[in-house]
């Protein structure tokens, strides 16, 4: 028998699904999974009608396409937009209303992703002290790599060791951690929790997951010493500096050939090299600096490309230089004459590193 309800006075007969009501929006419980979600609705609802709105707060953020049951009469799609969910529309702990139209479930008020700012990242700076096996992370925001989710994460710090759930515990993905080794820091999430962490990983671009983390967004990289221990840069948005510059390349007698110069920068992805580079000579010489992805090009005191630097006599020059490296932390150089009385350095001191911002 039909439950009869009385609404200021008025009595209503139960409908198939939630109430009549003209409020008719229900919030639904025990609401649980990630792509294929489970909810309990109200006492009465027997079947899906056409025309009925539910509300529910998801337990996770969806990752893939995804489906809603609700008190067991069924799974059925759930669109955004008149498409198939394919991941993010439905936020963790983020309250969203759905609309059943006699096929699936329709999203009516989400975050949907076109909301996420295409690889934003603000804060989230790296500090260590230099000589330690601990990194730190400021709080801060990032999209996941896929632009999927927004992740937060709070002030946090790794060790070198393995890695583990929450802030001073280990960071590294596999292994052991080793001497004299570029790695790269990325803030992951799990979208079944929402939990929000960082890890430590020799991969630029695919770090060893931790069970259940999926998303994850590189936020910059660090090498350690002879010891296996983080060596000492400050950061500034997407400017990483030195403490010690290094000097990368002190040579003589080069020619006037190519010759493929590696700088300490990090490896795996292209970053823009920051140097102070010198040329001493007796008679007059010059270099040119560039990427290796252009163009090879002599250098020349006339015309194009020109000199990043040149001396014109006896004497020495320096200046500063800023060239793009591949992902093995290379430059060319290339001398006007190159002989055995002209020498080239070139001292590593920054490198800016856009985080895929640009991507």
């Amino acid at each position: 028998m039909a439950t009869t309800l009385f609404v200021d006075a008025v009595t209503l007969s139960s409908a198939s699904w939630f109430n009549d009501v003209d409020s008719g929006i229900y919030a639904l419980t025990a609401v649980a999974g990630t792509n294929t979600i489970t909810a309990t609705g109200p006492n009465s609802l027997t079947a899906y009608a056409t025309g009925k709105i539910a509300k529910f707060i998801p337990a996770a953020t969806n990752s893939g396409a995804t489906t809603l049951n609700i008190s067991s009469l069924g799974a059925k799609n759930v669109y955004y937009n008149g498409v198939s969910c394919s991941g993010g529309e439905l936020k963790i702990n983020v309250p969203v209303q759905v609309y059943y139209d006699g096929t699936q479930f329709n999203i009516l008020g989400s975050v949907p992703p076109s909301s996420i700012i295409r690889s934003m990242l603000a804060g989230l700076t790296l500090s260590t002290a230099g000589s330690s096996a601990t990194m730190s992370i400021a709080a801060g925001q990032c999209a996941d790599s896929t632009n999927v989710a927004l992740m937060t994460l709070a002030a946090t710090s790794k060790t070198t060791s393995a890695w583990a759930v929450g802030s001073a515990t280990g960071g590294l993905d596999t292994g052991a951690i080793a001497n004299s080794t570029w790695y790269h820091f990325f803030v992951i999430q799990r979208v079944d929790t929402g939990v929000v962490d960082a890890l430590i990983s020799l991969s630029p671009t695919a770090p060893t997951m931790p069970t259940n983390y999926t998303l994850f967004r590189r936020i910059g990289s660090g090498k350690t010493n002879g010891s296996a221990q983080w060596t000492l840069f400050k950061q500034d948005g997407d400017y990483f500096e030195w403490d010690t510059p290094i000097l990368d390349v002190n040579v003589n007698t080069t020619g006037t050939s190519a010759v493929t110069r590696t700088l300490t920068v990090p490896t795996g992805v292209n970053v823009r090299a920051v140097m102070n580079a010198n040329v001493t000579s007796t008679a007059g010489d010059g270099v040119y600096l560039s990427d290796l992805a252009v163009a090879d090009l002599a250098s020349s005191s006339s015309t194009a490309p020109g000199e990043t630097i040149a001396v014109g006599g006896a004497g020495r020059t320096g200046a500063q230089a800023i060239v793009r490296t591949n992902t093995s932390a290379q430059i060319r150089s290339r001398m006007r004459a190159g002989g055995a009385a002209d020498f080239l350095n070139i001292i590593t001191f920054a490198w800016y590193d856009t985080r895929g911002r640009d991507a």
